[in-house]
C-alpha cells in the first residue's frame, strides 16, 4: 500500500506546531488523580486544525499529527499511544533550545559507550557526556554508586531538566536511545534482529576483554599463545566472526545492498557491531591479517567507518576527549539537537 500523503505537506512542520502551540487551549489536566502539566487534548487540535483549513478532514489531521510525534515535536504525556482522534493527553517538546535529552557517564574514549553517543548523533538528539576516570569509577563502585557495575550508564532527564531515571548496562542504554533516535526498528521482528547483533557484540568483546587481555599468565609467552588459540579456527574468536559474516551475508540475501546486518539503514545493531568488531581488529594481536578473509566484515567496516556523519561526530568526540586529558575539570560536553525528554 502506497504511504498516505496529507495535506499538510507543503507547511513546514515547525511552523504548523508554532501556530498549534500558540493557539490550542494547552494547560495542566488531570487524570486518574494525576496531574499532567502543559498539554492538550488530541481531539481538539484536530478540531482547531480543520476548522482553520490546515487539513481536509479530520482522518488528515490523525496523520498531521502522527508527523509530529515522528518529528520528536509533540508526544503523549505518557509516551504509550500515538497521536490519536479522542481525549489523550499530549505536549509540546522544547526544541534545539539547549536542552538535553539525557546524560550519558563514561571515560572520556569511545569504547562501550561510542555506539551510544553515535546512535544520539545520528538520530539528531540532544544530550550531555560525562567524563569520569578510571579512579573515580572504582571509588563510585566501591560506594555501591553504580547501578549495576560499570560505565556506561545514562541518567534520563525529564520535562524541567532534572535527573529522572539512571539505567545501566551498555545494551539496555543503548536501545534506549536508539528507540528516541530512530534507529532501532518498530518492527517487532527486526527488532529481535537488531538485539541479537547487540548481544553477540558483548560475546564476541567479552570474549576478548576477559578471556584474553585481562587473563592471568605466568609469562608474555603464556599471553601470546592464548591470543593465537581465539583466532585458530576452532577458537572463540573465529566462532564469533564466522557469526558475523553469516549474517551479514544472510541481510545481503534478503536483497539489503549496503552491507549493513538488519536492512539498509544503519541501525543500532550496526553501531554497535562497528565497535565489537573494531575492537577485536585493533586490540586483538594477530586480528588483523585474519580478519581480512572475511569480506562481508572487512566491507562493514569500511562502510560505517567512512560514513559522513559518523566521521564528523567522531572527530567531535575525540576533540573533547583530548580536552579532559588536558583539563580534568571539564568533564561535562553537550551535543545539540531534539530534545526527547523521559516519562515514567
Amino acid at each position: 500500500m502506497a504511504e498516505q500523503k496529507c495535506s499538510a505537506d507543503d507547511m513546514e512542520l515547525s511552523n504548523l506546531s508554532t501556530k498549534l502551540e500558540s493557539d490550542l487551549d494547552i494547560k495542566d489536566r488531570k487524570y486518574l488523580f494525576k496531574t499532567y502539566p502543559s498539554c492538550f487534548i488530541g481531539s481538539e487540535a484536530i478540531t482547531y486544525m480543520v476548522d482553520n483549513n490546515m487539513c481536509k478532514s479530520r482522518e488528515d489531521g490523525i496523520l498531521i499529527g502522527k508527523r509530529l510525534l515522528a518529528a520528536n515535536i509533540i508526544q503523549h504525556v505518557t509516551n504509550d499511544h500515538d497521536f490519536l482522534d479522542d481525549k489523550k493527553f499530549y505536549e509540546f517538546l522544547p526544541g534545539d533550545n539547549g536542552g538535553s535529552s539525557f546524560r550519558l557517564i563514561y571515560y572520556g574514549f569511545g569504547g562501550r559507550a561510542e555506539a551510544l553517543r553515535l546512535t544520539a548523533s545520528l538520530g539528531g538528539i540532544s544530550f550531555e557526556d560525562e567524563y569520569i576516570t578510571q579512579q573515580q569509577q572504582a571509588k563510585e563502585k566501591s560506594d555501591g554508586k553504580r547501578r549495576w557495575s560499570g560505565p556506561p550508564e545514562i541518567v534520563v532527564l525529564c520535562k524541567k531538566g532534572n535527573d529522572l531515571q539512571r539505567i545501566g548496562q551498555s545494551n539496555a542504554c543503548l536501545r534506549y536511545i536508539g528507540d528516541i533516535a530512530g534507529l532501532y526498528p518498530q518492527n517487532r521482528l527486526r527488532r529481535a534482529l537488531v538485539d541479537e547483533v547487540l548481544d553477540s557484540s558483548e560475546d564476541l568483546a567479552g570474549s576478548i576483554v576477559m578471556g584474553a587481555i585481562y587473563g592471568s599468565y605466568k609469562d608474555d609467552e603464556e599471553k601470546k599463545q592464548k591470543f593465537v588459540s581465539l583466532l585458530k579456527d576452532d577458537g572463540t574468536v573465529s566462532y564469533w566472526l564466522n557469526k558475523f559474516e553469516f549474517r551479514l551475508e544472510e541481510n545481503e540475501k534478503k536483497g539489503n545492498k549496503n552491507g549493513l546486518f538488519v536492512g539498509d539503514d544503519i541501525t543500532i545493531a550496526d553501531l554497535k557491531a562497528y565497535f565489537a568488531l573494531g575492537y577485536t581488529h585493533g586490540q586483538l594481536p594477530g586480528a588483523k591479517d585474519v580478519m581480512v578473509k572475511y569480506k562481508r566484515i572487512t566491507n562493514f567496516l569500511d562502510v560505517i567507518g567512512n560514513n559522513e556523519a559518523i566521521k564528523a561526530a567522531k572527530q567531535k568526540y575525540e576533540k573533547n576527549f583530548a580536552s579532559f586529558k588536558e583539563n580534568a575539570d571539564t568533564k561535562i560536553f553537550k551535543y545539540g539537537g531534539k530534545c526527547v525528554y523521559g516519562v515514567l
